[in-house]
């Protein structure tokens, strides 16, 4: 089983120091430039890669941003990554990036492998089973700091970059009551974390602000995921009396909708309007495209990793933060323009 190439094994090669290697490796000035090229040729030659764990031991600073995301097959959470990756590397770290699969227990694992791993920082989109936040302060304590992206449990101890989720809610849904609608459901995703119950409360207060009844029935609490979607409507088909529109919780649980739908016979948006939220790509490819909220997770991802880098940079110094970020409507064919309630 081959070994990986050391610093030593460089030195050795070129009989010289391991100081002078490591110096060299770092473009240190006090090395000549020829002995510099020197090195690293002979690093190329032997394939040598920096221990990155090693190196963050040694000089007690790690390189390495974690994060984790609950999907990667999902256009709103690969962009995040993107965007997170492209944010650090500019400012000179690497990202080791995980994915929960929407699993808590998975994503407690997770940590404990960052931390292991020497991290200096992590960043996070929780899954939609996590209810505690212990394992985040056991990081904390531990001096890594954790900034919480889009999905949070609404601890104020930890930064975090989110929407104004109760805004976005109450705004669409004052919208959509403004073009007639009145008779609106609402797939709603775990009150345990923020964008549930933000999200929740934001609807319920639209209804109530425009002299509209809730309606118990129609609220329906299950999760993120499109089979939530999928349940959501099929349970409401059951009811005595459909819905007019649904608000689903997220972009994922508005395609569940239009499966059920599709097997229901069900039109959209002739016999039942549909509006999501966070404007995921594959939504404009649906057959109607979907109306749904636009979030900005591009520059909220560069805002998380710069709040993360200046904890990093400023530990016990800097604040906790919490940026909240404004959202708008993108209007497509899911709803009708104007919408005739039948009393």
């Amino acid at each position: 089983m081959r070994m990986h190439v050391t610093q030593k094994d460089i030195a050795d090669a070129l009989g010289i120091s391991r100081v002078t290697v490591t110096k060299a490796l770092k473009d240190h000035p006090d090395i000549a430039e020829g002995t510099i090229k020197r090195i690293k040729d002979m690093a190329k030659e032997l394939g040598y890669y920096p221990n990155f764990i090693a190196s963050s031991l040694s000089s007690k600073r790690s390189n390495l941003i974690g994060a984790i995301f609950p999907k990667i097959n999902h256009s709103f959470f690969s962009n995040a990554i993107e965007s997170v990756y492209k944010a650090a590397t500019e400012r000179g770290f690497e990202i080791l990036p995980m994915i929960s699969f929407e699993d808590a227990s998975r994503e407690i694992r997770m940590v404990a492998t960052l931390l292991s791993m020497r991290v200096a920082g992590i960043i996070v989109a929780i899954s939609q089973g996590t209810k505690s936040n212990e394992i985040y302060k056991n990081a904390k304590k531990l001096g890594v700091p954790v900034v919480f992206l889009d999905r949070t449990l609404k601890d104020e101890s930890f930064s975090s970059v989110t929407i104004n989720d109760y805004k976005a809610a109450y705004d669409v849904i004052e919208y959509a009551i403004s073009i007639g609608y009145k008779k609106i459901a609402y797939l709603a995703g775990y009150s345990h974390i923020n964008i549930g119950i933000d999200r929740c409360n934001g609807f319920k207060a639209a209804l109530e602000g425009n002299g509209i009844s809730i309606n118990p029935a129609w609220i329906i609490e299950g999760g993120f995921t499109p089979e939530f979607g999928y349940e959501g409507l099929k349970k409401l088909s059951n009811a005595s009396e459909m819905p007019e529109l649904i608000f689903a919780v997220n972009d994922s649980v508005a395609h569940g909708i239009y499966k059920a739908a599709d097997e229901l016979s069900i039109k959209i948006p002739d016999d039942l309007g549909v509006i999501g939220c966070g404007d995921i790509e594959h939504s404009q490819l649906l057959s109607p495209p979907l109306t749904s909220v636009h979030m900005p997770i591009e520059s909220m991802a560069c805002k998380a990793v710069e709040v993360l880098i200046d904890e990093i940079n400023n530990p016990g110094v800097s604040e906790c933060q919490h940026l909240v970020n404004e959202t708008e409507i993108r209007i497509r064919e899911s709803i009708l323009p104007e919408k005739r309630s039948v009393t």
